[in-house]
């Protein structure tokens, strides 16, 4: 217990507090998209008042990709090449405790980031939420980051930074889009409609949304989410056992 206190004290001060890409990317980012949406670029046909509670939903959902896939995946990889796992290994500290410290700071995180935009959202558009909201996202957010937290460590797997780098623009930000994040949905064409309606960000925004608006859950995009996880743990052991019989041939 002791050395998983430790670790949790390490890794906080490292991925959070003396981490400025959190602040801007993971909330500054987010933060500055729903007052240029809600505040600056407004329709006065649309219900506002719906609009930015649908809003608030969306940049909580892209705060998690960033968090999750550019900066948990980045962490990962770069603390393999720079030899932190080794390290850990040969100072008898086990891996499971950086994991599951490594897990913990990343849902604190997106904790962090949702309580953040909703006070961002009370100040700038009057959204208030009770207390059965907040504890709905909470559960929300907890299960919906599941699938991108396996995505973000099945990218982690590749060897070079650059490389990951690369994978992570190719991902995160067509998957914003796709997914209604930062414009609704239904302004795109037809197909990228059909596939958007498919993906997990989607059915994690759309679920928010609903929560912060008071309307009606629709139970299917719970259910997709589920398919999601099931679907992602699959690949991620799919991945990881590939990796495991490339090394072995690699050490015969």
């Amino acid at each position: 217990m002791n050395k998983l206190w430790e670790q949790l004290k390490f890794d906080g001060k490292r991925l959070v507090f003396r981490n400025p890409s959190f602040l801007i990317m993971s909330l500054g980012m987010p933060a500055f998209f729903y007052w240029l949406f809600t505040k600056l670029f407004t329709n006065p046909a649309t219900n506002n008042r719906e609009f930015a509670g649908s809003y608030l939903g969306s940049m909580m959902v892209y705060s998690l990709l960033i968090t999750l896939l550019m900066g948990m995946s980045t962490a990962l990889i770069r603390d393999r090449n720079e030899g932190l796992t080794v390290f850990l290994k040969l100072n008898h500290h086990r891996l499971d405790n950086y994991y599951a410290s490594f897990l913990l700071w990343n849902t604190l995180k997106n904790f962090m980031a949702m309580g953040i935009l909703g006070l961002v959202a009370a100040y700038l558009n009057a959204i208030t939420l009770d207390l059965v909201q907040w504890l709905s996202l909470l559960g929300l957010i907890l299960v919906g980051q599941i699938p991108i937290m396996l995505l973000a460590g099945v990218l982690a797997n590749v060897k070079r930074q650059e490389t990951l780098g690369m994978l992570m623009n190719l991902v995160t930000f067509p998957l914003a889009i796709v997914s209604g994040l930062w414009w609704p949905l239904e302004t795109m064409p037809e197909w990228v409609q059909n596939i958007g309606r498919h993906l997990p960000t989607y059915f994690l925004n759309h679920t928010i949304g609903q929560v912060i608006n008071h309307a009606k859950i629709n139970w299917s995009s719970v259910v997709g989410i589920s398919e999601w996880i099931l679907i992602m743990a699959l690949v991620t052991a799919g991945v990881a056992q590939l990796f495991t019989k490339r090394s072995s041939a690699i050490n015969a």
